[in-house]
């Protein structure tokens, strides 16, 4: 599997490969934020009665774990 992983280093892709590569991981984001939010319609209240952030659809208001 390294191997493999350093051949596929040292072959350079074409801007319109990696812009194509790129698209593809953006939109498989996007299914999944939609999947999440369809599925997760109303907001979540913790035990004091505020609303849960999520890191997955706000990245600066979610609770990070680390500090």
């Amino acid at each position: 599997m390294i191997e493999q992983q350093r051949q596929s280093d040292h072959i350079l892709e074409s801007e319109d490969q990696c812009a194509a590569r790129q698209l593809k991981h953006l939109q498989a984001n996007a299914r999944q934020l939609r999947a999440w939010l369809n599925d997760n319609l109303e907001d979540r209240k913790g035990a004091n009665g505020r609303v849960n952030l999520f890191n997955r659809t706000d990245n600066e208001s979610g609770k990070m774990s680390t500090g």
